[in-house]
């Protein structure tokens, strides 16, 4: 059955991580992981590009006479990897970074090839649910909160909840440090509560409803990352469902209004 708006659905939940560059993995699929867990690391591809010709003076198809290494072959930042010339009087080209040379186009472009390394952790709990060349999958338990439309992109941050019944109530609460919180509020989101939200850097925001002067549209026209947004369609939350929540207060969550749902983990068995 179709979740309800406003209501909790107690389900699961596949947390999905795009992996750029060659990944090594050290778990497989239907493996459970902790959260901070080291799952993948990445070894990603940077190419400098050198236009050897133009610096050594020559014409393009000379240019691989003059290399002192191999294509192939490993340089370190700053040595010189081209020279024309004596050795007292020459044009000399330094390698821009650590790594290796990668290849010399017809054109003479010289492309010096360094790797970036990095490491993919565990964001929570969960099991290994999806692991390919280019993804990760993680699956967990969750609650979820489903809403009618959002604006803003996916993100995590700290459960906090304000229970003020009108927006002017509610934004004179709002105060301190939010920038790692999604808020959730019991009354309807206003322009000014709005503004005043993005001001202090909030994450996120879940409102029962919004005003005529929040709109989906002016939310879009203000190009705004922050504070993604989740509208549930309803006046005010019910009781429970606000009661449940607050269970969960202080609590790491993730809004993705492209989906207009708010997910609460739970503990991964």
């Amino acid at each position: 059955m179709e979740n309800k708006k406003g209501l909790l659905e107690n389900t699961s939940y596949q947390l999905i991580v795009d992996l750029l560059g060659e990944p090594v993995s050290l778990v497989k699929k239907g493996d459970m992981v902790s959260r901070d867990e080291l799952l993948i690391k990445i070894k990603k591809p940077v190419d400098n590009e050198i236009d050897l010709a133009a610096e050594l003076g020559i014409k393009p198809h000379r240019a691989m006479r003059f290399l002192n290494k191999e294509l192939g072959e490993s340089v370190v930042r700053e040595e010189i990897i081209a020279q024309r010339g004596s050795f007292l009087s020459s044009r000399k080209v330094l390698s821009p970074a650590t790594g290796e040379l990668a290849s010399l186009d017809e054109t003479g472009i010289l492309v010096v090839r360094t790797f970036i390394k990095k490491e993919i952790r565990a964001p929570i709990a969960g099991r290994v649910s999806l692991l390919s060349a280019k993804k990760l999958g993680i699956t967990f338990p969750c609650l979820k909160l489903k809403g009618t439309w959002g604006t803003g992109v996916r993100i995590g941050g700290n459960l906090a909840l304000i229970e003020a019944d009108s927006a002017k109530e509610s934004a004179f609460q709002v105060r301190g440090d939010f920038s790692d919180k999604v808020l959730i509020i019991q009354g309807q989101l206003s322009r000014t509560f709005w503004f005043k939200a993005a001001s202090l850097g909030l994450l996120g925001l879940v409102c029962p409803s919004a005003g005529e002067s929040v709109s989906k549209k002016f939310l879009l026209s203000r190009n705004q990352i922050h504070p993604s947004l989740l509208v549930i369609g309803q006046e005010k939350f019910d009781k429970k469902i606000w009661e449940d929540l607050k269970k969960y207060e202080g609590r790491e969550v993730l809004i993705n209004p492209a989906k207009a749902e708010l997910i609460i983990p739970l503990s991964a068995r």
